[in-house]
């Protein structure tokens, strides 16, 4: 019997954030062509190489340099004794160098409180980010998969479950897929609407549970409509015709250019699997795929995040932030830092300003104020899901996957690819915010009842994380227990354990759980 040491990549936590980080397994012959045509070193067959997220994206920084030792056999491979004088000044041994670890800034705690919130959904993504960095702080793609199964040998059986999924496990939903926003986008057409003067804040539309243009009647998704409404209400209420309104005066082209501006329409840069840009629509681009080209009311359509509009749930998450932290766009990262094996600092990852919004500070207020209402006011279309020691600014959305016919159809009747996507985008605390949270509830149904309680769960669990560890920096180190006084009795009873070696250990492996993710 051989035994014969082999690599193996372990996974500990199972699917949890399986798209962050990745997988492994063996480099092919074809690729190690490859690599010799492009010059790359250091592979060959039965070497380990990452294929999806971090494992791939920073392939050069985890991989380490083998070593070797050079040796005289015989023709059977045994090692001649006496014969390495026959070697001369030639290099005998060069050890081998381990790669370099990563410290990720997902907050393990977090990442676990996102994938238990979303246990109930079938399918969708969940992103929760630091506002002021674009650090990512929890992600989630569902359904995922074992990267422990992907890494090595996998059965055809397993393989099969896998690609014949119809809810596509190995899809990063997060930037790898792309989904109209619903209401979501209104922050979009109402910062476009501001920037060109063609709404200001006091500005009202009538809301009769409609918007007539030409023969064709666009309704609002409150049939009995929502009266007099001007931004801040509309936003609270997430009122459609107010934004038809918005969008007829100013064109799909308004809207377009402060898509761009807030990143949508291309690729966000997280970098950790391929990523669609999205498509924001706008008069060229109607004209090239629409037959007869564009029509005033492509642009209604695109206002309340219809039509043709199609986004990330990162790029809206970046998006948020850059509302929250008042006009400042980032490119998400997940790593924080790389280090050496010995835990020293080899290179510390920065924030990465994409740029400054061309948004008037007070825009970004007004907008601000709609969103905190969606929470806080009564009215609000998740006022009902409000926290009460935290203020919370949000917007839900609901986005519709098939034509709204002349009959609304509960969801419930439905097939599940026939029911809408469910959304909730939010940022917390609203006066000085901290983290970004965006939910996408695939099929989901409605964003305030099916999106929102996931985003809220995270937020919570956000605060909960925070205050705990407030706490433990503010808490003095206990004082050195006393030294005991020698004796010659024994001891009236059997020693208690020795708790504090126990305890320091628990806490310890606790306070490394609790940070980011090495």
């Amino acid at each position: 019997i051989d035994v014969v040491a082999a690599p193996h990549r372990h996974y500990r936590y199972g699917e949890l954030a399986a798209h962050v980080l990745g997988y492994m397994n063996e480099v092919t012959g074809e690729e190690l062509d490859g690599f010799e045509k492009k010059g790359i070193e250091g592979y060959v067959l039965g070497d380990y190489i990452g294929r999806r997220g971090v494992e791939r994206r920073f392939e050069s920084d985890l991989r380490g340099v083998d070593g070797w030792r050079k040796t005289i056999v015989d023709a059977k491979g045994r090692k001649i004794r006496g014969s390495s004088h026959l070697l001369g000044d030639l290099d005998r041994l060069t050890p081998p160098s381990s790669g370099h670890n990563l410290v990720l800034s997902l907050n393990l705690p977090l990442q676990q409180a996102a994938e238990k919130a979303f246990e109930a959904a079938a399918a969708g993504a969940l992103v929760a980010v630091d506002v002021n960095t674009g650090f990512v702080l929890a992600m989630v793609s569902k359904p995922a998969y074992d990267p422990n199964k992907l890494t090595g040998r996998i059965t055809r059986a397993e393989l099969r479950a896998i690609s014949e999924d119809p809810l596509e496990p190995l899809i990063f939903r997060v930037a790898q897929e792309h989904y109209h926003p619903g209401s979501t986008w209104k922050v979009v057409t109402a910062l476009a609407g501001l920037k060109t003067g063609t709404h200001g804040a006091h500005n009202s539309v009538f809301c009769n549970g409609g918007y007539s243009l030409g023969r064709r009647r666009w309704r609002c998704w409150r049939d009995a409509g929502h009266g007099t409404v001007d931004l801040h209400h509309a936003l609270k209420h997430s009122c459609d015709t107010f934004f038809y309104a918005m969008s007829d005066r100013m064109g799909i082209d308004a809207i377009a250019e402060m898509a761009t501006e807030l990143g949508f329409g291309r690729v966000p840069g997280l970098d950790l699997s391929p990523e669609v840009p999205g498509i924001v629509p706008s008069t060229t681009y109607h004209d090239r795929v629409t037959p007869g080209g564009y029509t005033k009311g492509l642009a209604l359509n695109t206002s309340i995040g219809q039509g043709d509009v199609n986004v990330s749930p990162i790029q809206l998450a970046m998006a948020y932030a850059a509302i929250a932290n008042d006009g400042t766009l980032y490119r998400p990262q997940v790593v924080r830092r790389i280090e050496d094996p010995d835990g020293k600092l080899v290179r510390a990852l920065e924030p990465q300003v994409v740029h400054k919004l061309d948004v008037k500070p007070e825009h970004l207020a007004l907008v601000g104020a709609g969103l905190n209402a969606v929470m806080n006011e009564p009215g609000g279309t998740a006022y009902y899901r409000r926290l009460k020691d935290v203020a919370v600014a949000g917007k839900t959305g609901t986005a519709q996957v098939v034509k709204l016919g002349s009959t609304r159809i509960k969801a419930n009747q439905m097939t599940f690819f026939q029911r809408d996507h469910a959304w909730f985008a939010a940022y917390a605390p609203f006066e000085q915010p901290e983290v970004a949270v965006v939910v996408l509830n695939e099929h989901g149904g409605s964003g305030s009842s099916d999106a929102a309680p996931i985003a809220m769960a995270v937020v919570r669990e956000y605060f909960r994380i925070k205050a705990e560890e407030e706490a433990a920096r503010n808490t003095p180190p206990p004082e050195p227990a006393p030294k005991a006084t020698p004796s010659a009795s024994p001891p009236a009873s059997d020693p208690l354990p020795a708790l504090d070696s126990g305890t320091t250990r628990e806490a310890s492996r606790a306070t490394k759980e609790s940070a980011p993710w090495t």
